[in-house]
């Protein structure tokens, strides 16, 4: 027992040892690519890769992220500089739409370990034209604005509101309601300022016939005492029962009247108006027999929190949510169903579920999932038997995928016999976009098995891809722009674009199955833009961890 424990031990030590050498290598290879970012000519590929170190690098090496960081806010400023574009084309507009992409994308990066970083960022590379903005460019940065401050408004309220106030002078937006509930939290000084100054400004509005003002103002009601200030509470609702009254409200009117969905609008918004302000009581023909449902802070979609939850921790989930016990406990199931932690959910079943119908339900359906995501030989047989039958040689490929990911991990000599088979069919295939898109899904599959061959693939494919490469720049224009400032633009733009964009998002399954070899073979593609993005990718992967097996759920067309 003690020589098992041990063992276990040590190579978990191993394990550990080998990740963190891996982790070290990223890190080298990032700051390689740093340091060659000044050879590329195009703006747009040094802001690209450059936020993508800054993301990678920030907890490693603040102080390099952060000057990286000036780095490509120059570059954004440069592609947004509006000034400089006179008489605007089609390529200039793009341009814009570009940078400003590249602009939210790195904001939001850096927003993750320094929000306030990220908000002067944000201000920093601010569009700028003498010809007043646009009115959608204006609102996205609103909106960027106020996103932000709800992330610093936890650690920098003053921030906070003064980015609060600056959006409440260009207009109502129900972020402003938000970010109000956020300081509200924790800062009650600040909520309270920001509180009275939107009353205050509702004053001048007119939300009876700006529909955009109705919705800010539908969403402030539901902010009330006791969270909100009483005395400014009574103030929007004065502002509420005058508005009916000059409308007309008080006074009886025919259901074609266009005043009718007014009145019933404002009356409904505040339960017992006239509780608060007694002029209500002249608009009681329009009340609801009953107020709105109060609001929950339970009522919001439970998806999102049971993903990123840890199923240890499950007991905080149905202790704090009484009331949706059930629907978290099946989401955790199905969770753990899906990636195949059978036993793990069957635990979780008995502890948690209280109806026994239910549990036992839920028990032989763990059960029966558990026994089909083992193949045995017979069961084998039978689904080569079917993939061999349809005709279509895409359509066999996918049925051969979707097995492997259902039962792929049970059975590693399964696995590859798997693939193998895929691999012969893809081979026999057409030439051509279909083939190759095939190809590198396979290889992603054997590096998922740590299957030599997944590269070996990508070293052979890997002339054909600087091929396509080189025939699309010579060709850029006639089908699709894939060169901007005489580099490639990174964008999925036509077939090939679409290729590399496919080795780029899963180049964690080539980093992890042989990061050396990964590395190199990524030296090897001709244009050096694409090389340096393909060795940020793959830093990016071994960084993230590695790719974890996604099993497709049962399919009844292989079961018995």
């Amino acid at each position: 027992m003690f020589a098992f424990v041990f063992s276990s031990t040590y190579a978990q030590t191993q394990q550990d040892d080998n990740n963190a050498q891996l982790r070290e290598k990223a890190f080298s290879l990032l700051e390689s690519v740093a340091g060659q970012l000044n050879t590329l000519q195009s703006g747009e590929n040094r802001a690209r890769l450059g936020a993508n170190i800054v993301d990678s690098l920030w907890k490693h090496d603040e102080k390099r992220a952060r000057a990286l960081l000036l780095l490509v806010q120059d570059d954004i400023n440069a592609g947004l500089d509006i000034k400089k574009r006179v008489q605007q084309t089609d390529a200039d507009e793009y341009t814009f739409i570009v940078f400003s992409k590249l602009r939210v994308d790195t904001t939001e990066r850096v927003a993750k370990y320094d929000s306030e970083a990220a908000l002067a960022f944000l201000q920093a590379t601010a569009p700028r034209s003498e010809k007043p903005l646009a009115e959608f460019v204006v609102q996205n940065e609103r909106e960027l604005e106020l996103r932000l401050a709800n992330q610093i408004a936890a650690s920098n309220p003053d921030a906070a509101l003064k980015v609060a106030r600056k959006s409440l002078d260009q207009g109502f937006s129900s972020d402003l309601v938000a970010l109000l509930m956020q300081l509200n939290r924790k800062y009650k000084e600040q909520a309270l300022i920001l509180y009275k100054e939107i009353v205050s400004k509702l004053k001048d509005a007119d939300f009876t016939s700006n529909w955009e003002i109705s919705n800010f103002v539908e969403t402030l009601a539901q902010f009330k005492p006791p969270a909100a200030d009483p005395a400014t509470y009574r103030e929007l609702v004065s502002l509420l029962t005058s508005s009916a009254l000059a409308k007309g409200c008080a006074n009886k009117m025919s259901e074609e009247d266009e005043r009718v969905d007014y009145c019933r609008w404002v009356t409904a918004l505040v339960p017992r108006m006239q509780t608060i302000d007694p002029r209500a009581s002249r608009l009681q023909q329009w009340a609801p027999e009953a107020g709105p449902p109060e609001q929950s802070e339970d009522n919001f979609d439970m998806t999102e929190v049971v993903r990123t939850a840890d199923p240890d921790n499950l007991l905080t989930l149905v202790t704090k949510y009484p009331d949706r016990a059930d629907e978290i406990v099946s989401q955790v199931i199905n969770k753990l169903r899906i990636s195949g932690e059978f036993e793990a959910a069957r635990k979780i079943a008995n502890r948690y579920l209280r109806d026994d119908g239910t549990r036992q339900l839920m028990l032989f359906q763990l059960g029966y999932d558990e026994k089909f995501s083992k193949l045995d030989e017979q069961t084998l047989a039978e689904i080569e038997a079917r993939i061999n039958a349809i005709e279509d040689a895409d359509e066999r490929i996918n049925a051969l995928m979707e097995i492997y990911r259902q039962y792929g991990g049970n059975n590693p000599k399964t696995s590859l016999k798997l693939l193998n088979q895929a691999a012969e069919i893809i081979d026999a295939m057409k030439p051509g976009r279909e083939q190759t898109l095939s190809q590198i899904t396979l290889a992603m599959m054997y590096c998922l098995e740590k299957n030599d061959r997944g590269l070996s693939m990508m070293e052979s494919l890997l002339p054909k891809l600087n091929e396509l490469v080189d025939v699309a720049a010579k060709l850029d224009g006639y089908e699709t722009r894939y060169l901007r400032d005489g580099e490639w633009n990174m964008s999925a733009n036509g077939a090939v674009g679409e290729l590399l964009t496919l080795l780029a998002q899963n180049a964690a399954y080539f980093a992890w199955c042989d990061f050396d070899r990964a590395a190199s073979l990524a030296a090897r593609f001709d244009r050096n833009e694409i090389r340096l993005m393909a060795q940020v990718k793959l830093a990016q992967g071994i960084l993230a961890g590695p790719p974890k097996r996604v099993r497709q759920q049962p399919q009844t067309l292989y079961r018995n």
